[in-house]
């Protein structure tokens, strides 16, 4: 009899004990160069605010949606991005406009100093692609706006989709920081055009 409750509390022991959760993983993106204009676009200092984004958009974990169900979009469990998305598509927008010269000073709000002008924005997606070819897909409106006088300058809706080298969250993150570099791309060339 006490062979059998050892050997039963044994298996419900063992039973529980179950494999760990694997770990969590973190991604940043990672920074290419970005080429010079050949002159400055905006004359003064801009100001680079964080995009809004609501709902999922504004969560640290990979988000994924699916082409037969675009309606529908799941998050990874155990993959997240070092910061919000909003914060790393700021912190990007910042290094490219600072690399690429738009300005003579490119901030933060946080940095408290009186801007010329004032890109804004909202990101609505930063997800992976499933089902068919892998992709990921971004989606952000950016609106740029001179203070004095509240003029806007240029609001423009950018819809980027990204091949993907397969369909792990890794190859996702690496899409994703190719498809943001695309889009940032766009907006500077229409910034450009603005002068």
């Amino acid at each position: 009899m006490k062979t059998a409750f050892a050997l039963t509390l044994c298996l419900v022991l063992a039973a529980c004990a179950g494999a760990p959760p694997p770990p969590d993983v973190f991604y940043r993106l990672d920074h290419r160069p970005v080429k010079a204009l050949a002159a400055p676009v905006l004359a003064g200092v801009v100001e680079v605010a964080t995009p809004s984004a609501e709902g999922l958009a504004g969560d640290r974990a990979l988000l994924y949606s699916s082409r037969e169900h675009p309606d529908q979009v799941g998050r990874y469990s155990f993959h997240f991005w070092v910061e919000p998305p909003p914060l790393l598509v700021r912190d990007e927008l910042v290094r490219v406009l600072r690399e690429a010269q738009v300005a003579p000073q490119v901030v933060t709000a946080n940095l408290r100093v009186p801007a010329d002008f004032v890109i804004e924005g909202r990101l609505k997606r930063f997800e992976q692609l499933a089902g068919g070819a892998p992709a990921v897909a971004v989606e952000i409106e950016l609106g740029v706006v001179r203070v004095r006088g509240n003029e806007l300058l240029l609001l423009r809706s950018y819809r980027q989709e990204t091949p993907a080298a397969g369909d792990s969250p890794a190859d996702a993150v690496a899409a994703l920081q190719l498809c943001l570099d695309q889009l940032l791309n766009r907006f500077l060339a229409d910034l450009s055009a603005r002068r």
